[in-house]
């Protein structure tokens, strides 16, 4: 009797200590939760990648990574230091690898694209998003600035808002790609890529 009082003072001690380095963990209104394995709810939204798995992984080096075949791999501990609008865009970027491959422009253009289409991306949000691009150039994303750039530009061409920022800025805008896309890569790797990391 006294072996069982100490394992259920013990199990209660562990369950009180887990309470308390749960509490310690960042919370943020757009937490990034899985649901189920296909989808995953971020800021109260559902965002499903159609066919493709979504994992999430503590232990990738990113907030998101998408391995085409495999799934759309998201770390929650990462992603919940974000915004809710980032943690969106993030999905919908990895998600837009399955579309367009290592190109890194058009998945955030498409994600940006998406994100207005849906409702859940503002004008408002687009500085923060830049701000989680800052960086010099890699083997496999353009600048900061330039991925800044694009995403402004695929926003106010995604239909509903073209006409707002028009409005705001006292320019028309154009859409996206523009006439060279591609030269905005200064030193593409000639080697097909694995995987595609945010």
């Amino acid at each position: 009797m006294r072996t069982v009082s100490l394992s259920a003072f013990a199990i209660a001690g562990i369950a009180g200590v887990a309470w308390l380095l749960m509490d310690q963990l960042p919370q943020t209104a757009g937490a990034a939760y899985a649901t189920d394995g296909r989808s995953v709810s971020i800021a109260g939204r559902k965002m499903r990648c159609g066919k493709t798995p979504v994992i999430m992984d503590a232990d990738i080096p990113s907030e998101g990574l998408s391995v085409p075949g495999e799934g759309l791999y998201l770390n929650p501990f990462l992603l919940n230091r974000l915004p809710a609008a980032v943690q969106q865009f993030i999905f919908e970027h990895e998600c837009a690898h399955e579309v367009t491959g290592p190109d890194e422009l058009g998945a955030d253009c498409v994600a940006a694209q998406e994100g207005a289409r849906a409702g859940w991306l503002k004008r408002q949000d687009l500085d923060s998003i830049c701000e989680s691009f800052a960086g010099p150039a890699t083997d496999t994303h353009p600048s900061g600035r330039v991925r800044c750039a694009n995403l402004k530009q695929c926003f106010a061409g995604s239909n509903g808002t073209r006409q707002e920022l028009a409005r705001h800025s006292g320019a028309m805008t154009s859409s996206w790609p523009s006439p060279d896309a591609t030269a905005l890569y200064d030193d593409e790797p000639d080697a097909p890529y694995d995987y595609y990391m945010e």
